[in-house]
């Protein structure tokens, strides 16, 4: 590396327009925009920020999505395409931008060179997920950080002090019920599928594991617990039952469980047991759902939210929510 990074101890990326080319979107369904399609890609940010400068200055913060919507609906009406199909095409695209041609190499590069790296990004974590997902590029970063914590946007002082490392810690571990040691089964064709299993094998590569329950033991306060380890979530949830019915985190997201987390599924059964009601997450490229997790329905969900009946809800979440 050419470069002398001495004393920098993080690179810290934006997403739209630094990583990840914006103009992908429209691009990718150029056909179906129609002639305007240049012009209207270049609209389309150009709203989109402008109106984050409206929200920060109203004071009235509204997630990435939304304002992205927002924005994209002011350029398909300036442009005369009424077509909803074209907009359901563009909003779904913006869930998969395509990195910019070098970025891969260049984030590899830093890699190797033991620079640690994270994104600060006015995207919400559901658009932001999905789309570090996509590219192949989650494992560069080490936390991908998003404005929507803090409900503001760029460039106010709030976002930028996300980044301070006091605030969050890396721990280079999988999660499981005991210390021992496993093997992450890497999926070359979506690294979001790569999963933790028990036997060495082709393509595995060796991870310290530790119990959940002593990981989030050392925090103060939980109240938000995402749990996506692939094939791995059983033992994650019987290592911190106790932590969760102690600190009660007012909601816990978890996936891929199917029928295990209906009322008499073993995970649904442990967090019932310890004050939680679970729910299935209905999805659309518009709308997110909540429906009762019951034996007969769950198999059908990919995504679940536990909610604490014991921690006080936002009262805008109740109300849109049903909750």
């Amino acid at each position: 590396m050419g470069t002398d990074f001495a004393g920098i101890e993080m690179c810290v990326f934006d997403a739209y327009g630094t990583l990840f080319d914006f103009n992908s979107a429209v691009a990718r369904h150029r056909t179906a925009v129609g002639p305007s399609a240049e012009a209207l890609s270049e609209m389309w940010r150009t709203k989109q920020i402008q109106y984050t400068w409206l929200r920060n200055g109203m004071g009235t913060y509204a997630k990435f999505w939304q304002v992205t919507g927002e924005a994209l609906d002011h350029c398909l009406a300036t442009h005369r395409i009424t077509d909803i199909a074209v907009r359901e095409k563009l909003m779904g695209a913006y869930l998969a931008l395509a990195p910019f041609p070098e970025a891969p190499g260049m984030l590899a590069c830093l890699k190797r060179g033991g620079m640690r790296m994270a994104i600060l990004s006015n995207g919400n974590p559901e658009m932001l997920g999905p789309m570090v997902a996509a590219s192949g590029q989650a494992g560069a970063f080490e936390v991908v950080l998003s404005v929507d914590e803090v409900g503001v946007f760029k460039p106010d002082p709030r976002v930028y002090r996300l980044v301070d490392s006091d605030r969050w810690e890396l721990v280079e571990a999988g999660l499981s019920d005991a210390q021992s040691e496993g093997f992450l089964e890497l999926n070359a064709e979506n690294r979001g599928g790569s999963r933790l299993v028990t036997e060495q094998g082709a393509g595995t590569v060796a991870v310290p594991l530790l119990p959940a329950g002593d990981v989030l033991g050392k925090l103060e306060k939980i109240d938000l617990v995402k749990i996506d380890v692939e094939g791995h979530e059983d033992a994650v949830f019987r290592s911190a039952r106790d932590i969760f019915g102690a600190r009660q985190p007012r909601a816990i997201l978890f996936e891929e469980q199917k029928a295990q987390a209906g009322p008499n599924g073993p995970i649904g059964s442990l967090l019932g047991g310890i004050g939680y009601k679970v729910y299935g997450i209905g999805k659309t490229l518009t709308t997110t759902t909540l429906q009762p997790a019951t034996d007969e329905n769950a198999a059908h969900f990919n995504d679940f939210l536990a909610v604490s009946t014991g921690r006080t809800l936002p009262a805008k979440a109740k109300a849109r929510y049903g909750l």
